[in-house]
């Protein structure tokens, strides 16, 4: 069978991306010296990118790939991403809202508690040797 092939925008940690080069025909944007150019030989055959919230997936690239049917977003934020070109193509685009939710609150208690107790002020007292 063949593996679906992904124009991935960047990087993974190696724990996802050894799964994802296992099960779909990865094409790395990110590691290519061209890009256009890497582009018009691999868009036809993409059917999948996937990419993150700082990198998205702009116009041209959604327009260089023909075949694309889905844009899959590692992490919260689709706002790089040109959603009105994948409505118009019909495009689904996803992402992985409430993944971060928890971390999120736990640094808000965190630095709440380091403001009222002055903890960087006390650790700066403490590296300067004073």
């Amino acid at each position: 069978m063949t593996k679906p092939h992904v124009l991935q925008v960047g990087s993974y940690p190696e724990w996802d991306q050894v799964p994802l080069d296992a099960a779909f025909q990865m094409h790395r944007y990110f590691e290519a010296a061209d890009k256009p150019a890497f582009l018009a030989q691999v868009g036809p055959q993409i059917q999948a990118i996937a990419t993150r919230g700082d990198l998205g997936a702009k116009a041209d690239m959604i327009a260089a790939c023909p075949n694309l049917k889905l844009i899959s977003v590692y992490g919260v934020g689709y706002d790089a991403v040109d959603l009105d070109a994948c409505r118009a193509r019909g495009i689904h685009v996803t992402n992985t809202p409430d993944v971060l939710t928890d971390d999120c609150a736990d640094l808000a208690v965190a630095m709440m508690l380091t403001g009222s107790r002055g903890i960087i002020g006390a650790s700066d007292w403490v590296r300067s040797g004073t």
